[in-house]
């Protein structure tokens, strides 16, 4: 017979906000990232402005200017015993 073993699972929400004081701060922080950024500057001139001018259009811009990232992750944790 097998024996039954007891596990709690806990399912929980990480979320996370960035906030840059304008596009131009989000833009460099971009630019300046690893993973992104040697590619990004990589681009013909014309493609990158017309890249750059997407993301600006679909961010979050508040009324001074602010650029306010958001981002969410769910996590599992789990016990046996």
């Amino acid at each position: 017979m097998a024996a039954r073993i007891a596990a709690t699972v806990e399912a929980y929400e990480i979320i996370v906000e960035r906030t840059f004081s304008d596009f131009d701060d989000y833009w460099a922080t971009v630019l300046g990232a690893p993973s992104l950024g040697a590619q990004l500057v990589a681009m013909p001139v014309d493609e990158l402005m017309g890249f750059k001018g997407v993301i600006r259009s679909r961010l979050a811009i508040d009324a001074t200017g602010r650029v306010v990232c958001s981002g969410r992750a769910n996590g599992v944790r789990g016990r046996v015993g």
